[in-house]
């Protein structure tokens, strides 16, 4: 919710006051609206304040009334965007990230329009008030704010490309909105770049200055400066004199077959792949059965293969050149070792593992029903077998769910809970590999925990209100005020107070005062605990409150009043004042309760 001071309320607040002193309380609340109606007596509309006021008009309530918008019906833009109306009803389009409140004036009655508020974006002044309008105005809340941003040089080094010189530039980023940009040399002289890509042109190398500053500070954009100072390296070598590599080294090993952790590993084939060149970066490939019916390119350092013997043959990529002395291919025959797996079984045995499964059952513990658990027992492993038992309930069923914690939440109910070693070789209480646990988790009936609750009655809520007041230099905020009653040990905070209860903008006051804008607001009281209630009105009760607004220029007025003196006018003036800050002060709103 945006905070703003409200003009309209403090402007009738004085005209009210003045009237009361100067002509009599009679003349200042005559009936404008005609029949005997008030402002009360006229639907409301969220997002909308009315103020029946005859002398009050959009400029005099603070707002801005061009001449164009002087009139019963018209059109009227600007930066913020459009507004049309036609005597009856008023539309806005505000463009992007503008806050602009409106005023339509008609008769007798001012309506300030929040715009934030409103839903939609057509007023319809006549249905509200039944008057047709008179002219229009409007205030500027809040305008677009910048979006930061980071230039960005970089610099690029010579180097040889397909055997000639490139590189050797300076490139600044044209991506980034709202940015100027200069390159100075050693000696303070300009360098062009292009407006398209941001690049220079090849520099001699030395050292570069690049600033990038805010193009324009009335934009969209707000950059930080960029000061950075870019070298270009010196580059002496001769890019047609290319390296040659007349005999690649081809390197094919294998990886045997093991038994690791009680299971057999897998045998692979190792290849190296040395460095080549920029023109011919792959400068050997490998393959099994080279050119046969069963080729397979090996193109990771390691390949896993089955247990065999294969012959493993190194190309090189460029005829001109050579494999090992062997020319443009070299064949490695190797043989990859296999393991018996029945001779993986010869591992360290761990005869008994402790396997325990308890539960913890649901109970009525502070007025509600803590869940049940399952809770297991993981023994210490060793180095080769670090978590030697697992735990599963419906083990191998189509339920199966393993528990993996110390102790797991599970529903009231019946359980078979079975414990498995991860050797086939070790056993567990003394039950072979497996052991199951029959267990269950006894339930609560969640009615019967409410028979120990305390009860509540009828917790006392309360809620009142401080309007706007003119301060010694400012306009004093509202306040909106709530009483918190007293709990006992299990329920210390029997009531909560909210503004817009389970809608988008729920807030909760959580102080006995809260400062908030003036306007009106619905809090909602509510019981924490279903079996109580709140003022005779069930477990929530809805008060209907209203914060009244000050008008700042005012208070400036009243200040210029008190350094002129006496004067003719001082006692009524006096009065004016008095009234004023009677009407200031916090007074208690009468609460409309809403049956929950």
């Amino acid at each position: 919710m945006r905070t703003r001071q409200r003009i309209l309320a403090a402007a009738t607040a004085t005209v009210v006051a003045l009237g009361m002193s100067l002509g009599g309380a009679g003349a200042a609340f005559a009936d404008h609206n005609g029949g005997g109606a008030t402002v009360d007596d006229l639907p409301t509309v969220t997002g909308v304040t009315l103020t029946d006021d005859n002398g009050l008009t959009c400029d005099g309530a603070g707002y801005t009334k061009p001449d164009a918008m002087n009139a019963p019906s018209g059109t009227y833009s600007a930066d913020w965007g459009s507004v049309s109306w036609n005597g009856a009803s008023f539309t806005w389009t505000l463009n992007a990230q503008y806050d602009v409140d409106f005023c339509v004036k008609g008769s007798t009655l001012v309506a300030g329009v929040d715009t934030s508020a409103f839903a939609g974006t057509t007023y319809d002044f006549s249905a509200q008030t039944g008057h047709d309008i008179s002219h229009t105005g409007f205030r500027i809340v809040s305008t677009p704010q910048p979006t930061p941003v980071t230039p960005s040089a970089t610099a690029t080094q010579y180097s040889c490309v397909d055997e000639a010189v490139a590189g050797g530039y300076i490139t600044v980023d044209l991506t980034v909105p709202g940015v100027t940009y200069s390159i100075e040399d050693e000696s303070g002289n300009p360098v062009a770049f292009d407006g398209t890509t941001g690049r220079t042109a090849a520099l001699p190398a030395g050292d570069y200055t690049v600033a990038g500053v805010d193009a324009d500070s009335g934009d969209l954009y707000t950059a930080t400066p960029l000061n950075q100072n870019v070298t270009i390296n010196e580059f002496t070598e001769d890019c047609t004199d290319l390296p040659t590599f007349p005999n690649w080294p081809a390197s094919v090993t294998v990886t045997d077959e093991a038994c690791v952790d009680y299971t057999v590993t897998d045998g692979a084939i190792n290849v190296v792949f040395p460095e080549g060149s920029e023109e011919n970066p792959n400068p050997i490939r490998y393959f099994i059965d080279y050119e046969g019916e069963d080729e397979q390119e090996l193109t990771q350092e390691s390949t896993v293969v089955p247990a065999g013997s294969y012959v493993v043959t190194a190309v090189v990529t460029d005829l001109n050149d050579s494999v090992n002395d062997s020319g443009t291919s070299a064949e490695f025959p190797v043989t990859v070792e296999g393991v018996d797996a029945a001779a993986c079984t010869d591992l360290p045995s761990y005869p008994n593992w402790p396997a325990s499964v308890t539960v913890t059952d649901e109970q009525c513990v502070q007025f509600s029903v803590t869940d049940g658990a399952i809770n297991v027992v993981f023994p210490e492993g060793s180095e080769e077998n670090p978590n030697p038992i697992r735990y599963f309930i419906d083990y191998e069923g189509e339920d199966e769910q393993e528990l993996t914690q110390e102790s797991t939440v599970v529903p009231a109910g019946s359980y078979v809970v079975t414990a498995v070693v991860t050797d086939l070789n070790d056993s567990v209480n003394d039950s072979g590999t497996s052991a199951e646990f029959a267990v269950t988790v006894e339930g609560v009936d969640a009615e019967e925990c409410d028979f120990d609750f305390p009860t509540f009655p009828n917790w006392p809520a309360s809620v009142s209100t401080t309007d706007e007041v003119c301060g010694p230099f400012d306009v004093v905020s509202g306040s909106i005020t709530v009483t918190f009653p007293a709990g006992s040990v299990e329920n210390p905070t029997p009531v909560r107070y909210f503004i817009d209860y389970e809608g988008e903008n729920e807030q909760e006051l959580t102080e006995e005062t809260t400062q908030v804008p003036a306007g009106s607001y619905v809090v909602t009281a509510v019981v924490t605990d279903p079996n109580d209630s709140v003022n005779d009105s069930g477990t929530s009760d809805v008060f209907a409150v209203a914060v009244a607004g000050q008008d700042a220029d005012e208070c400036g007025e009243l200040e210029t009043l008190a350094y002129t003196g006496a004067s003719d006018l001082t006692g009524a003036f006096g009065l004016a004042a008095l009234l004023i800050t009677l009407t200031g002060m916090g007074m208690v709103v009468a609460r409309r309760r809403v049956e929950a």
